[in-house]
């Protein structure tokens, strides 16, 4: 005879108690990823190159020797120069190898990005200025 047949009131308890922890700990372990992906953290990088046809993005490299690329959207600032190869824009020569703090935040499309669908999540420059 097993114990969930013999002891039934107690089986049901346990149960019951141990689902309200694990609730407990998925929620505050929802709450921290989401607030590590969530809002934007300032950091330096490098910038090492940019551009785009509909839409400006910048290729970024962190301290640690990562690169990002983050879409502008209109945060970047007269930084672009026509491309006629591409017909679209590149990053002017000056400003590769520059220093920048910016924000940046991973986050949905949200019909920002020409062609992509709106669910899609890229990386989205907040805020961005150059550093010495």
């Amino acid at each position: 005879m097993s114990f969930v047949v013999k002891y039934p009131c107690i089986y049901n308890k346990v149960l019951l108690n141990l689902e309200g922890k694990m609730k407990k700990i998925l929620f505050v372990l929802t709450c921290i990823s989401i607030s590590h992906f969530a809002y934007a953290k300032t950091q330096n990088y490098i910038l090492t190159n940019g551009g785009g046809v509909d839409d400006n993005g910048l290729l970024l490299k962190n301290t640690q020797g990562k690169t990002i690329y983050a879409y502008c959207n209109q945060k970047c600032g007269q930084w672009f120069d026509h491309d006629e190869e591409t017909g679209g824009q590149i990053l002017k020569k000056e400003y590769i190898e520059k220093k920048v703090q910016a924000d940046i935040q991973f986050e949905k499309n949200a019909d920002r990005v020409a062609g992509p669908s709106a669910d899609e999540s890229f990386y989205f420059i907040k805020q961005i200025k150059f550093i010495e």
